[in-house]
């Protein structure tokens, strides 16, 4: 077990639990991002033996991720969104994650944990994130190498630049981000991958 306190408030834990999946090619580019992500219990497989890398990442899975670096904290309120069950395996890291500013729900009440989470949104959670542990996400760098820069929202347009600057994701292709494609559980494992490195020295 790791444990990593930074120059703010927060402490990050990571576990190191050695899972095998039998979906997971071993010449895949995204295979020892898995490795790390699921043996350091921040995602979890589909099965006992899938991990299912190219399904797509949802907004529960991600905000679960970030809970299991913050030593699954618990939050002090037990139900903020309508469709949230009492005692679902997500219900306290959406609240965590809700309390922390990282997560916000919907006009309607509810948080849609199953609902597919685009590339820079994916990043925006753990821009939150980083922002929560007052690490520095401040950046000089600029989108306008990629083709596709005009995709990225404007609300996630600080996040991206912070994450393309700190190497946490990177382009599809050399000239594009895809801001608005479906991240898949392999990107999310990446983009763990890169961020626990990043801060763990």
């Amino acid at each position: 077990m790791t444990y990593v306190v930074l120059d703010g408030s927060g402490t990050v834990t990571t576990k190191n639990n050695a899972k095998t999946f039998a979906d997971l090619p071993e010449e895949s580019w995204y295979k020892s991002a898995v490795d790390f992500a699921s043996s350091h219990e921040l995602l979890a497989g589909t099965s006992a033996n899938t991990f299912s890398p190219n399904i797509s990442m949802n907004r529960a899975m991600m905000v679960t991720a970030l809970w299991s670096l913050q030593s699954k904290e618990l939050p002090t309120a037990d139900k903020l969104f309508d469709d949230i069950p009492d005692g679902a395996r997500f219900s306290e890291s959406v609240a965590w994650a809700a309390e922390r500013g990282i997560v916000a729900g919907y006009d309607d009440g509810s948080y849609k944990p199953y609902a597919a989470l685009t590339r820079e949104q994916m990043i925006l959670m753990l821009y939150r994130y980083a922002e929560s542990l007052d690490m520095d996400v401040s950046t000089d760098e600029s989108l306008d190498k990629f083709a596709d820069a005009a995709l990225v929202s404007p609300w996630t347009k600080d996040a991206m630049e912070w994450a393309v600057s700190a190497g946490l994701i990177t382009g599809v292709d050399v000239t594009h981000l895809n801001p608005c494609d479906t991240a898949t559980r392999a990107q999310a494992a990446v983009v763990l991958q890169h961020f626990v490195r990043m801060i763990v020295k």
